[in-house]
């Protein structure tokens, strides 16, 4: 869908503002907005002689209109060789139906019609091939009446992103009464996270390469709208200005975006102790689109292996930012996640159970019972690594299913090495996935004995919980390895030292 490219400015107007004249009721519910993150710029210095805001009334304005400095221009990104450019083409002209389906989704290309070129010139048993592919996975039924022109079309159609319906600006001024600073800072973080959230990740991608993405620039336009509108408030209404002084102090723990905007419209009428510098939108954006740069310019396996990374890093930024309650602002959008790289770097199990075994002997080697009774770094460190294991895992097998049998080869492998900590956080993480094919699994009349006789038969029921992990537990007494430390833990909680004395020193050489 086409993003608007001008919209009526009353329509940017809250009913009964004296900026405009018909009627257009919003209704907005706030939220509280997380922890404070600043950005960099001067303290806040408060407007001396405030006036009561119940009795601010409209006053003329002689002050000239401030500009907002959001600049629209694409985001420079200079590298010596555009690489997945030529990869995306060869992709196009090969055979792999996955990778042509994930380059259609991202889009790694300048010219928007190069696939349609491509594929209408590409033999049409190839692309009733594609199709039937496709229509098979979105369970539809394929029509060999098409012509080969609407064989492409339909291929484009269900591989390309599906544009959302835009809205405009949803939040205004509310004359009717006094809200607190923090109750107005709340719907304008509501509103701005609700923009952002409106943008895919694919779109990001693109953006941060440099090719022009209208759902961003539409997403910029609405903000250049609460700089108008809030503009215009303070305009009308001076007494006012100590309240949007807090407003901006509260929205550093929310929207940056948001943040911003306010931030220009206080500079420019003198309530900060310097002016804001122009900036453009990367600096703004750049928790998202430098780490994304970044990934481009160190990959170096090719664009099918980036394609499948850009999948499964979709779902990590589609969790973090557009389906949670609460978008946490305050650090960098993670494109290069540990494990992942190693995760696609390796094509057998075996060499990738051997280093993160490698890692987890080295990461063990300070673990002790002092460990658990103080709840050491090294214990904290330990288990937020485990769980980041699993996520990855978890993530991997929800954006490429196929990855689920390298995974299962791998548990095993790892269980021959005796490292149940990434073993389980792999298994856990296989569970997450597919939940309902998990119990395919697990087995029901092995002893650990006979356990450790069939590894590859039975390692999958290391995760079964019944009794703390009471099969794990007996099959880390018969033999012995880096833990899972989970159930070492809720013992020592229920027992005491003495549960765990038994585990040191462990068996990690």
């Amino acid at each position: 869908m086409a993003y608007p490219r001008h919209m009526d400015s009353s329509l940017f107007i809250r009913q009964g503002s004296p900026l405009r004249h018909g009627n257009q009721p919003h209704s907005w519910h706030g939220r509280a907005i997380g922890s404070q993150r600043a950005l960099s710029h001067p303290a806040i210095r408060l407007h001396q002689g405030r006036t009561d805001r119940s009795s601010s009334e409209p006053l003329p304005s002689t002050r000239p209109e401030p500009t907002f400095s959001f600049q629209l221009a694409l985001p420079q990104f200079y590298v010596p060789y555009r690489w997945w450019e030529d990869g995306a083409s060869m992709i196009l002209w090969a055979f792999d139906h996955q990778d042509i389906k994930r380059l259609l989704r991202f889009r790694l290309y300048e010219n928007d019609e190069l696939p349609r070129h491509v594929l209408q010139n590409r033999n049409a048993d190839v692309v009733s091939g594609f199709l039937a592919s496709l229509l098979l996975t979105e369970q539809g039924l394929f029509s060999l009446e098409l012509s080969h022109h609407d064989k492409v079309e339909e291929i484009l159609g269900l591989c390309q992103l599906r544009s959302v319906p835009v809205e405009p600006w949803r939040w205004h001024p509310n004359y009717s009464y006094n809200a607190e600073p923090q109750t107005i800072a709340s719907y304008i973080d509501v509103e701005s996270s609700r923009q952002f959230q409106a943008v895919p990740f694919e779109d990001w991608i693109r953006y941060a390469l440099g090719y022009p993405t209208e759902s961003i620039q539409w997403f910029f336009s609405q903000h250049k709208q609460l700089h108008d509108i809030v503009s215009a408030h303070l305009d009308l209404f001076p007494g006012e200005f100590d309240t949007y002084v807090e407003v901006e102090r509260h929205l550093r723990g929310g929207s940056p975006f948001a943040q911003y905007v306010l931030l220009q419209c206080l500079s420019v009428r003198g309530l900060l102790d310097s002016e804001v510098p122009d900036q453009s939108n990367q600096w703004v954006v750049g928790f998202i689109i430098r780490p994304i740069q970044e990934l481009f310019k160190a990959h170096l396996t090719g664009l099918p292996s980036m394609l499948k990374k850009l999948s499964v890093l979709a779902l990590s930024f589609e969790r973090k930012y557009r389906t949670s309650v609460e978008i946490d602002w305050s650090a960098p959008f993670e494109a290069n996640p540990a494990y992942l790289n190693d995760f696609f770097a390796f094509r057998e199990v075996e060499p990738l159970a051997r280093k993160l075994t490698h890692i987890d002997t080295r990461e063990f080697s300070s673990l002790s019972v002092q460990s658990f009774v103080e709840d050491t770094a090294t214990l904290r460190l330990l288990s937020g690594r485990w769980h980041l294991l699993c996520s990855s895992t978890e993530e991997c097998c929800l954006a490429l299913p196929e990855m689920a049998t390298f995974f299962k080869s791998c548990i095993c492998v790892l269980h021959r090495l005796r490292n149940y900590y990434s073993a389980t956080a792999i298994l856990y993480g296989l569970q997450k996935a597919n939940i309902n094919d998990f119990d395919l699994f697990l087995e029901q009349d092995d002893s650990p004995q006979q356990y450790a006789i069939n590894i590859s038969s039975h390692c999958f029921k290391l995760m079964d919980s019944a009794s703390n992990y009471a099969f794990y537990r007996e099959t880390m007494k018969v033999r012995p390895g880096i833990p899972f430390l989970l159930p070492h833990i809720v013992e020592y909680q229920s027992h005491g030292e003495n549960a765990i004395v038994a585990m040191f020193p462990l068996c990690i050489h």
